[in-house]
């Protein structure tokens, strides 16, 4: 079967590091190729040493140029004999919708975050409190008008996009259970045609290093040998919280003044938050804020900590289990473990998103934690990740859904 992957970018983002591994596997099998909308990869090594062709489109900013896009992805399904369209992500999804009514392909639609109506991200400010429950596409013009009028200007737009997409698909993937099972209640959606394909992780790749070679990693960030390291990595936005970590950050640590700490933030800036992110920042030695990298693996075998302040609805975040399989200790808020991996206390730590008390606590006991009762922790966690989300625990979940369509 030929199999055409669309994307927006391939930059350094969890998404993208799915949609390459999903080809990976399923390029043993069948004919891929990746269409990326923007025109970085930052990933040609794993591309070419996986034999995985990507045509990039080179996205300008335009009604125009967006038209020459879907035409340009319809010559490369027509020239190619594509069968199958998967795309990843909110606008990939909306253009292989639109693809579908004109090719007669199977599409499949993958959805990487929860939603949650009622938090600040969807639920409209000053709209009143009564608990949102279902979307019904079937409800009368006034009513759906009524419906979206409580939520944000995101939910006005995507609610309605995002139901059509899901009822167009002919499958539709989730990365985990209470994902799909959000959006089966949200939108009552029929159950035959929802999977669940967890995230993949190349547990070779995020892997330990030595001492030594830990050491060489850091002298090349120009981190500090003997300080203990923090890291976040996310996409610099708001519902990602980085001005939280970093206030807090600061306030931890005048409480642990006579310690050696650092923490690096690294991810995609949006430009307006990434500006509040520096005067947050200051001139603060001890915080480096690193833009999105190809080389992540090293951020991780360079630290010690691994922080997810997250305010959004996560649905099975790719940079928690890679900092896991890598050896890190986890410290990630209430919305960003969706799939209970972490039990507070005994293989990470939980805290609440708003509450930044609640994180300095959690950063100080990971501090005082006994280093042998900590290396047992991370070595239960490596293994954890590589028993659930390596590689040969998904790709028969993945392939048993391309059969499904052939």
């Amino acid at each position: 079967m030929n199999i055409l992957y669309v994307i927006g970018n391939l930059n350094s983002g969890g998404a993208e590091r799915q949609i390459l591994l999903n080809a990976s596997i399923s390029s043993k099998k069948h004919n891929v190729l990746i269409v990326s909308i923007g025109n970085e990869n930052n990933y040609v090594d794993f591309c070419d040493k996986n034999n995985l062709h990507v045509i990039s489109l080179k996205k300008r900013k335009g009604k125009i140029w967006n038209l020459f896009i879907l035409l340009q992805i319809y010559r490369i399904i027509k020239k190619n004999n594509i069968k199958l369209l998967h795309s990843f992500l909110g606008v990939p999804n909306l253009i292989s919708y639109i693809l579908s009514f004109f090719t007669k392909i199977h599409l499949i639609t993958s959805w990487r975050s929860d939603v949650d109506l009622n938090s600040e991200l969807w639920k409209r400010k000053g709209s009143n409190n009564k608990v949102l429950k279902n979307y019904n596409s079937k409800d009368s013009l006034l009513n759906k008008i009524k419906y979206l009028n409580k939520l944000t200007f995101h939910g006005k737009i995507w609610l309605p996009l995002e139901r059509l997409i899901i009822d167009r698909s002919n499958l539709v993937i989730f990365n985990s259970a209470m994902s799909l099972s959000n959006h089966q209640k949200l939108f009552d959606l029929d159950l035959s045609k929802l999977r669940l394909v967890p995230n993949i992780v190349d547990t070779n790749f995020f892997s330990g290093v030595s001492k030594e070679n830990k050491d060489k990693v850091r002298k090349n960030l120009k981190l500090e040998k003997d300080a203990t390291v923090f890291l976040c990595i996310s996409r610099i936005v708001p519902k990602k919280n980085q001005i939280f970590l970093v206030k807090n950050f600061i306030e931890f640590q005048k409480k642990k003044k006579n310690e050696n700490f650092q923490l690096i933030i690294c991810g995609q800036p949006d430009f307006g938050y990434k500006k509040k992110l520096q005067l947050a920042i200051g001139n603060n030695k001890k915080i480096l804020l690193i833009q999105q990298t190809s080389e992540i693996n090293k951020l991780y075998q360079a630290s010690d900590c691994f922080i997810f302040p997250s305010k959004w609805y996560e649905a099975n975040p790719n940079v928690l289990l890679e900092s896991m399989s890598t050896g890190l200790y986890p410290i990630v808020s209430k919305t960003a473990d969706p799939l209970n991996i972490i039990k507070h206390n005994t293989n990470g730590m939980i805290f609440d998103a708003n509450n930044g008390n609640d994180l300095i606590r959690c950063m100080v006991k990971f501090t005082n934690m006994n280093r042998n009762e900590l290396s047992e922790v991370l070595i239960k966690n490596k293994r954890l990740i590589k028993n659930n989300f390596s590689e040969n625990s998904i790709k028969d979940k993945l392939m048993d859904v391309y059969r499904e369509l052939q």
